[in-house]
């Protein structure tokens, strides 16, 4: 009989600074674009002590925004958020529980 060793971890998202998945792409993403809207406000012409402070507040957003998303959803929150949307919450029947159990027995 063979035996395989179990490499757990394997299969494991990427994490970086507590955030995960898709998360942590989100994060990224955000801060890339916070640095490229920098890069286009100096361009532009605007205050360097402007722009410094607004890549700052963009590159915390980058990360505060993400992981309040993660820590209230949880991993596939998001995912699960239109499934339970559509669930119903009533269902109605117009026979009794009774009339279906004897409609089945006969």
């Amino acid at each position: 009989m063979k035996r395989y060793q179990i490499f757990r971890g394997v299969d494991s998202e990427i994490e970086l600074y507590g955030l995960r998945g898709k998360y942590l792409y989100y994060s990224i993403g955000i801060a890339v674009g916070a640095i490229f809207f920098t890069i286009l406000l100096f361009m532009i012409g605007s205050p360097a002590l402007v722009n410094i402070a607004l890549l700052f507040m963009g590159l915390a957003f980058a990360y505060v925004y993400p992981s309040h998303e993660y820590k209230k959803n949880g991993r596939w929150g998001t995912e699960k958020l239109p499934i339970v949307a559509a669930k119903p919450k009533v269902i109605f029947r117009k026979t009794s529980f009774k009339n279906i159990i004897s409609q089945v027995r006969k």
